[in-house]
């Protein structure tokens, strides 16, 4: 509790912690301001209902996955010394590995459930309100979370484990935001390893928009079964990994 109560303070005093939650708001409330705008001014715009702002939002998954990058790194990039110092006092590896992702994930869940409330808000009170949007856009982002996790652990642990920030960057966006879509292609002459590619966290994302795009969401337990396989297993390595780097 003491070193988690340390990370919380260390946490709120950290400028980009507030730099990267004011602009995720503030780009969500421009999104709705924007749209609420041109139906206002237009009768025939066509496009300003509360389910064409939700599927601009679950369209840009990337943005949420660099959003969970940058959260994760607010307490292992380039802060290796102080955790060094930790460790020479006393610490055990094991409470710092997980004090620390405890604390982010929750700060980052904070920041998601602000940001759903606020979208939810502004297309339910200030654009046309289609039915089954809202509800729809709540199982999406279900379907969605134990994906963005995976990410978020993904990219906590290459920086706790001292990789740089650019290849972290570049591997959790490879890994969460493209290689599914590249192996389908690659995979093209055999439709059985093809499907294979379809497990990967950017298709099932694809799948979500989808079932959204067509009123078909519904629960998918194939999001959650890989998301949190992936989390487990990447903070089990993780977790056996930094308890024998050295820092």
């Amino acid at each position: 509790m003491n070193y988690l109560t340390s990370d919380i303070y260390r946490l709120l005093r950290t400028r980009n912690f507030y730099v990267v939650s004011g602009i995720c708001l503030g780009l969500i409330a421009a999104a709705g301001l924007t749209v609420s705008f041109f139906a206002n001014s237009d009768p025939n715009f066509p496009y300003g209902t509360n389910a064409f702002l939700y599927s601009n939002v679950l369209g840009l998954s990337g943005l949420v996955i660099i959003v969970s990058y940058l959260f994760a790194l607010m307490l292992t990039s380039h802060n290796h010394e102080i955790i060094g110092q930790s460790i020479s006092f006393g610490t055990q590896r094991k409470i710092i590995f997980w004090s620390k992702w405890l604390l982010a994930l929750a700060a980052f869940s904070v920041l998601c459930l602000l940001a759903s409330v606020l979208l939810i808000g502004l297309g339910s009170s200030l654009l046309e309100v289609q039915p089954q949007a809202n509800s729809q856009f709540l199982i999406s982002l279900l379907n969605t979370a134990p994906l963005i996790l995976a990410a978020f652990s993904f990219s906590y642990v290459l920086s706790l484990l001292a990789v740089s920030d650019v290849a972290n960057f570049i591997l959790t966006l490879i890994a969460f935001g493209g290689l599914g879509s590249l192996l389908e292609r690659l995979l093209s002459f055999n439709s059985s390893l093809q499907e294979i590619a379809g497990y990967f966290p950017d298709r099932l994302i694809a799948d979500i928009l989808d079932d959204y795009l067509n009123g078909s969401g519904q629960f998918n337990p194939t999001c959650w079964l890989v998301g949190i396989t992936l989390t487990v297993t990447t903070l089990a390595v993780g977790a056996y990994k930094f308890k024998r780097v050295d820092i």
